[in-house]
């Protein structure tokens, strides 16, 4: 059992496992806008941090995920997301900044097996009139590249990106509107 030091460290706010079940990534959305995640591996009967906490201490964190492999995590954070790689610690690749203001970028994130594609949703409030969209990244070595148009709900109050998950491969990305 993980727990945190603190109630007030909202600690298990948003979850992701690994594909073999061996790593999990936690967040904890505190009330001080100090943020982390934290990756534990189960070793000889316990999960053991796999070295220092993820920190985000400027927005609330929105959304994790961990590729399969657990060798990368994608961070959604309000209007932004940022990706990080495991070497020896987590070396972060790439922030993305949100293009419109209060649109909601981050809310949804998902990443593929093993870290090469990424996809950000974000329903979108005031600057498609809550139609939302999605974007999708990939990731060649150090450096991310938009893949494609941005992907955006056609009917007004669609709230495209409200939920985004990829296959395995990152061949199909999937996207949730939670709209009417």
């Amino acid at each position: 059992l993980l727990t945190a030091s603190n109630y007030l460290q909202y600690f298990g706010s948003h979850v992701d496992i690994s594909s073999d079940g061996n790593t999990i990534a936690i967040s904890s959305s505190q009330t001080n806008d100090d943020d982390y995640v934290q990756v534990y591996e189960f070793s000889a009967n316990n999960w053991i941090q796999k070295v220092s906490n993820i920190n985000k201490n400027s927005y609330d964190i929105l959304s994790i995920a961990l590729a399969d492999n657990a060798d990368a995590i994608a961070i959604g954070e309000i209007d932004g997301a940022y990706l990080l790689k495991f070497s020896e610690d987590w070396n972060q690749i790439n922030q993305i900044v949100s293009s419109g203001a209060n649109d909601d970028f981050g809310y949804s994130i998902t990443i593929d097996e093993n870290g090469d594609l990424f996809a950000v949703g974000a329903p979108s409030i005031t600057t498609t009139n809550a139609n939302g969209y999605v974007t999708v990244y990939g990731i060649n070595e150090n450096y991310i590249q938009l893949c494609g148009d941005e992907i955006y709900g056609i009917s007004y109050y669609d709230q495209l990106g409200n939920s985004v998950d990829t296959s395995h491969d990152g061949n199909i990305v999937s996207i949730g509107a939670s709209g009417r």
